[in-house]
């Protein structure tokens, strides 16, 4: 990784932002047996910054998904 993506990293990626990285970079990195839905609930409840219910669940991210992506039928 070149010093211009650790300093982008570092220096400016929030700390929210940067879990969500982390979840998402692990699961797909590690794809042997890593649990996705658990990482995908990491990544989402990074980013809503302390929106999301205390217990998350598919339905709540199903509607969600929908709601970002209105097309989906």
């Amino acid at each position: 990784m070149d010093e211009l993506m650790k300093n982008f990293i570092d220096n400016d990626l929030s700390g929210s932002a940067r879990e969500a990285l982390n979840a998402a970079i692990s699961a797909i990195y590690f794809a042997d047996n890593s649990d996705y839905k658990t990482a995908l609930y990491e990544v989402v409840v990074s980013l809503m910054e302390g929106l999301t219910p205390e217990y998350i669940n598919d339905k709540y991210v199903s509607e969600l998904a929908h709601y970002l992506n209105p097309d989906w039928t």
